[in-house]
């Protein structure tokens, strides 16, 4: 069975484990990048559900509008209102770009309540 094997299992071994190592380097970065993204999607949602609470309690009248961060899960956002009744809230995202949701809220929807 082994009679004319001259070394060739050892060069076959090489090509199979230089393959592996061409598909892992090419699909590690990639796997970890689609792990960054759903942490991104993911604290994307927090952020809105946090933000748009914060507004529906404004209009409802149990919320301040005069809070200038809101606090979830040990993790702080802050919130700026402009004169003409835009509402922003910032955080820092896994990848650490600074990002911001908007909302505007008439002034007359906020006085009704």
């Amino acid at each position: 069975m082994f009679r004319n094997c001259n070394g060739f299992i050892l060069a076959e071994h090489l090509l199979a484990l230089s393959v592996w190592l061409l598909i892992s380097l090419t699909f590690v970065p990639i796997y970890i990048h689609l792990q960054k993204q759903y942490e991104k999607s993911e604290e994307n949602k927090q952020v809105t559900e946090i933000f748009y609470q914060y507004l529906i309690d404004l209009q409802l009248g149990e919320g301040e509008k005069n809070i200038s961060t809101l606090e979830k899960k040990g993790k702080r956002y802050s919130v700026r209102w402009n004169e003409n009744g835009r509402v922003c809230i910032y955080y820092e995202d896994v990848f650490r770009n600074k990002e911001e949701i908007c909302e505007y809220i008439p002034s007359e929807q906020l006085s009704k309540r």
